[in-house]
């Protein structure tokens, strides 16, 4: 399949191509990345918001398409309104399961639009569970690398029963065992967040081989995202998260979000610095956002669609 990686200049023109026809399709997928995790994002434009749902198929297709050579954690649409003038983002597992957010996701798509000169700094997704705003920090870096703020909302704290309703007693009483604390949230997806004092890395491949590959218990890995969380400062601490429908993944913003809100349950604590096996993620929490986490997002190339 053919690719290219090309200069900014050709990525300008053709947002300016894109903006002019919105009936037409970007003809490219786009590789990008952030702390660890991978994405093919496509941008589209149509007439008006309900033309949305009705492109799951033959998006999907496309990305599959692409995936074959181009393997990633998730999928990401973009998608401009041309009635309201608003760009709305989608979101998939590579197992063609929908997400209802992604924080790096979202955050590879503003540094895209932004290089591609669709927006400014400051942007605003209609997403599945509502608004995401995020805002691409200038100056620090060449625009194939810069620093983007996703303000992920302010989410919500669930009761554990929740979670033992969906889950087997055999793995409840595992959570319970090695966690020091334990909290439930949903930030569009709902996030199990396990507090230990060990490394959360460990507690990955644990949760892998004995409920996972094992298949004897496999209840839970496609509803929740289970995070494992060792703090050892105010200022920082260890994560290591499981994504529903991905396995181990390198990092997750949402996740850390979800992290912070459990842990000032336990601790008075607004910001922290969250290291993930694919690099750190600055989380805090601010009144007019809610959680907002900032890290590193690059371009990689774009992808001739075939």
């Amino acid at each position: 399949m053919p690719h290219r990686d090309p200069p900014l200049e050709d990525l300008t023109a053709l947002s300016l191509f894109f903006l002019d026809k919105f009936s037409l399709d970007c003809k490219n997928i786009y590789l990008m990345r952030s702390q660890g995790n991978s994405f093919l994002i496509r941008v589209i434009g149509c007439e008006y918001q309900n033309e949305i749902f009705s492109l799951t198929q033959s998006v999907l297709e496309c990305f599959f398409s692409v995936y074959t050579k181009h393997l990633v954690d998730q999928f990401v649409l973009l998608i401009y309104v041309k009635h309201s003038e608003r760009w709305n983002i989608r979101f998939w597992n590579c197992d063609g399961s929908s997400a209802k957010a992604c924080g790096n996701g979202t955050r590879c798509a503003a540094h895209l639009l932004y290089l591609l000169e669709c927006s400014g700094s400051e942007m605003v997704f209609d997403g599945p569970i509502g608004e995401l705003n995020t805002c691409v920090e200038k100056g620090e870096f060449e625009k194939k690398s810069c620093f983007v703020d996703v303000r992920q909302g302010k989410g919500r704290k669930l009761s554990l029963d929740f979670v033992r309703k969906k889950i087997s007693k055999k793995k409840w009483e595992y959570f319970n065992r090695i966690g020091t604390h334990i909290g439930l949230v949903e930030f569009g997806n709902f996030h199990i967040i396990i507090v230990v004092d060990r490394d959360p890395v460990s507690c990955i491949e644990f949760y892998r081989k004995h409920f996972f590959e094992s298949l004897e218990d496999c209840d839970c890995q496609d509803f929740f995202n289970i995070s494992y969380l060792n703090f050892s400062s105010f200022r920082n601490a260890n994560i290591a998260t499981w994504e529903r429908g991905v396995g181990p993944t390198p990092a997750c913003g949402s996740a850390a979000c979800a992290a912070l809100m459990v842990l000032s349950e336990i601790s008075p604590v607004s910001k922290i610095l969250l290291n993930f096996p694919g690099g750190p993620i600055w989380v805090r929490y601010c009144p007019k956002f809610g959680y907002c986490h900032k890290a590193q997002s690059f371009y990689d190339l774009d992808i001739s669609i075939p």
